[in-house]
């Protein structure tokens, strides 16, 4: 028995998780050249003036963070494509795949539009958009275990059940994370670190799995 579209599905959603890994570092770097600017230009308007060395760090994150902001985007949106691509592929032989697509596209529409309405629904939106990222990982994970099982592949159906609890820890703390910094502002790049900290740990764990889906397939 072999599932040759599920195989090339897992193989896109592979490359595709190595690219959300490369931008979630981008776009970690690039919160935590935001929190040294903010640093620095709050310790200048305590001090009430501002130093070369002080500038130079507001100056310096700043550059740092569009620059990172900016290539996170892009592998990120690279990212997508694959992902939507690799689950196409794949519900042509698991019709789990079939509700991961769907969530996609609702998850799109929540960051969308969350993006473009300013204030607390706006982030609203985009916390949904993060459940609905957690959704398409479960339900690819599922796929996987209902291939894994179709080809007596206990060690993959058991190593799924274990990363979907782990994944759906981490997307449940980084949910917190979003929701908290809504209101608490003081702390919200802080906040924005250990997200993007939590996104790329999320991110490896499914690698692994894929990885070892790819090969289950081969």
């Amino acid at each position: 028995m072999s599932f040759p579209n599920a195989y090339q599905g897992v193989k896109k959603l592979f490359t595709s998780e190595i690219l959300n890994i490369i931008s979630g570092i981008c776009l970690a770097i690039a919160a935590i050249s935001a929190a040294v600017m903010g640093a620095g230009a709050m310790s200048a308007e305590n001090a009430n003036a501002i130093t070369d060395g002080q500038a130079a760090a507001v100056l310096g994150g700043g550059i740092a963070a569009t620059i990172f902001l900016v290539a996170g985007v892009i592998i990120a949106l690279i990212a997508y494509i694959l992902m939507i691509v690799g689950i196409g592929k794949g519900m042509k032989d698991e019709p789990a795949f079939k509700t991961a697509f769907i969530f996609v596209f609702v998850g799109l529409a929540c960051n969308l539009v969350g993006s473009f309405i300013p204030g607390t629904f706006g982030s609203i939106l985009k916390s949904l958009g993060q459940i609905c990222t957690l959704i398409v990982f479960i339900f690819i994970i599922l796929a996987i275990k209902n291939l894994a099982l179709k080809l007596n592949d206990e060690s993959v159906v058991k190593t799924g059940n274990t990363i979907l609890y782990i994944l759906v820890v981490i997307y449940v703390l980084t949910f917190i994370a979003s929701i908290v910094s809504i209101w608490a502002v003081g702390v919200a790049s802080v906040l924005a670190i250990i997200a993007a900290v939590l996104n790329v740990i999320s991110y490896i764990i499914f690698l692994v799995y894929l990885s070892k889906a790819k090969k289950m397939l081969a």
